[in-house]
């Protein structure tokens, strides 16, 4: 989705990935915590804003439930 509200331009995208949260100890290379079989779909929906044609800046991120 894209919109404009006066000087500012706006665009929205969802995103749906995969993530597998594991910790690594840096020394070791070994994992500490977390369950790597265990795989989680996420989606986010971020916001981008651009004033009067300038560079494009994240404005809001929100996952959906």
């Amino acid at each position: 989705e894209a919109w404009r509200e006066g000087l500012a331009d706006y665009a929205t995208v969802a995103m749906r990935y995969a993530i597998t949260e594991q910790t690594i100890d840096r020394a070791s290379g070994k994992a500490v915590a977390g369950e790597p079989e265990r795989t989680e779909e996420v989606t986010e929906i971020w916001t981008f804003r651009r004033d009067n044609g300038a560079f494009w800046k994240l404005s809001a991120i929100q996952q959906v439930a």
